[in-house]
């Protein structure tokens, strides 16, 4: 990337799109290599513990629409 080519020739001769290079070439500038960034991580589950309990009883108390059951949750501070 930095022999001179430009972005968009580079982009063409790899048939992809002129940002993925410049990307690429900003990734190669910060960090000095082409490697993957962090993929992922730890997601804290927002329906476990009493959440979980209260919806397992709520399922059981009878049918409710998706919308709301979703009211209900926020009610309780559960986004979804």
């Amino acid at each position: 990337m930095n022999a001179g080519e430009t972005i968009r020739s580079i982009a063409a001769a790899l048939a992809i799109a002129p940002s993925c290079v410049s990307k690429w070439k900003k990734r190669l500038a910060e960090t000095g290599a082409l490697t993957l960034g962090r993929v992922g991580g730890r997601k804290h589950r927002n329906l476990s513990g009493e959440r979980a309990d209260w919806l397992r009883q709520r399922c059981q108390l009878g049918p409710f629409t998706t919308r709301g059951l979703v009211a209900e949750l926020a009610e309780r501070g559960i986004k979804t």
